[in-house]
């Protein structure tokens, strides 16, 4: 075992990962895909840019930087983020803070605690259900059948004269 491997528990669930998160100058570094990924909405690395969101909370990091840009406010990260084979490594406690989570570190058994709030969110709509009543919509075309073609009269008797108008007639198929 890694002597400086930190077992993460997040909301009282093991987060286990590969590669583990581990202690930097006294301070828990986190590998941002396998376990800053569980308790965000989003974990995004550009580059050397790093942009994690969780509910309404935005932060920016950069890797080598020492700038952490959470919410619009600027703070001096702990701990530089850094890359480590093929794995960029942010300090907890810096996105905790932002995050507004408290974090216990245990150092006799080398676990640090999360508990990260509750997000309130927008409930999701239900799937479609073509049972339901749904609204009707808009007819924006209805066709009507066309209108008949006026039979001209005989003004003697009131009787209908025959149709002037051409009746198409469809080819023969046999030749002639």
């Amino acid at each position: 075992m890694n002597p400086l491997a930190v077992a993460i528990v997040v909301n009282g669930v093991l987060a286990p990962s590969a590669p583990p998160a581990r202690l930097v100058l006294g301070h828990v570094m986190v590998p941002l895909a396998p376990i800053v990924g569980r308790f965000v909405d989003r974990a995004v690395i550009d580059g050397d840019r790093i942009v994690i969101v969780r509910g309404t909370h935005t932060c920016r990091l950069t890797i080598g930087g020492t700038t952490v840009i959470c919410d619009g406010r600027a703070s001096t990260a702990s701990v530089v983020p850094f890359a480590s084979a093929g794995s960029a490594y942010i300090a907890v406690a810096d996105i905790a803070r932002a995050l507004q989570a408290s974090a216990t570190y245990v150092a006799r058994t080398r676990t640090l605690s999360l508990v990260l709030p509750r997000i309130t969110t927008l409930g999701t709509p239900l799937p479609f259900d073509p049972l339901a009543p749904q609204v009707a919509p808009v007819p924006v075309f209805t066709p009507t059948s066309p209108p008949s073609t006026p039979q001209p009269q005989s003004s003697a008797t009131g009787v209908p004269r025959p149709r002037r108008t051409a009746i198409p007639e469809t080819p023969s198929r046999t030749p002639s």
